[in-house]
């Protein structure tokens, strides 16, 4: 798996200072057909720059580090934030600490790319379900699952703090947040072709969305600004939605 940042560089110091851009940074990997005799990839995937397919598609997710734990599952975690200084500052008003770690995940290799599931261990810490209108608290579990993957569907958190939105005639799917500076949307957009499944684990400041079993993933930091939570699922009729309130530990 290749994780790297990308920026602007250059051998002079001083120039990079003053010319270097920062950029949101990502993590990507690349399937490559190594040769483990000559220590050398296949021609075809020689440019490492080419093929890159991200590993998480939201706003926050950087330098992951993986390892295998005693069940024999390979776990993935990475930094949930990279912001730029005034956003830093702005976030961190009033806490004694702003940046966090995404949840451990397992990865699997499926259909020629990599897959992301929650460990099972987390599954204990959820509560029993609740109705939406019993939301309480902004760490919780959400489980949707539509009848039919392959109409609009769009999901709205806490007032508009975040939304996620599929759009099947583009094959898209755009994923929305509040910037805490500017007040304006910013969004992500990554292809989709089907809507099947998707899996929410909320904190108070974050959002991780597993989509389609975890052949796709978002990880964002969000602002609280809403002192009124909700959810609100619209463009799919008869879908299985199932709440549950994550307890502390």
């Amino acid at each position: 798996m290749n994780s790297r940042e990308k920026a602007k560089a250059s051998s002079n110091p001083r120039e990079l200072a003053t010319t270097a851009t920062c950029l949101s940074s990502y993590s990507a990997y690349k399937p490559v057909t190594f040769d483990e005799e000559t220590g050398t990839l296949s021609p075809a995937d020689a440019n490492l720059d080419q093929g890159l397919i991200l590993t998480d598609g939201g706003f926050d997710f950087y330098s992951p580090q993986t390892f295998v734990d005693g069940k024999g599952r390979r776990l993935l975690f990475a930094w949930m934030s990279r912001m730029e200084e005034a956003e830093e500052q702005a976030f961190a008003a009033g806490e004694p600490s702003v940046h966090c770690l995404t949840m451990p995940r397992v990865l699997h290799w499926r259909e020629g790319r990599l897959w992301q599931t929650p460990p099972e261990e987390l599954y204990s810490l959820l509560g029993e379900p609740i109705r939406p209108s019993e939301l309480s608290d902004r760490a919780f579990w959400l489980d949707i699952r539509p009848t039919a993957g392959d109409e609009p569907f769009r999901l709205t958190f806490h007032g508009g703090e975040a939304a996620l939105e599929f759009d099947p005639a583009a094959r898209t799917l755009t994923f929305t947040r509040t910037g805490w500076l500017t007040g304006r949307p910013e969004s992500k957009t990554c292809p989709l072709d089907h809507l099947d499944r998707l899996e929410i684990w909320s904190d108070s400041s974050s959002l991780e969305l597993f989509i389609n079993g975890g052949s796709t993933v978002l990880s964002s930091r969000i602002y609280p600004t809403s002192e009124t939570l909700g959810l609100d699922v619209r463009g799919v009729d008869g879908c299985g939605i199932t709440l549950r309130p994550i307890r502390t530990i």
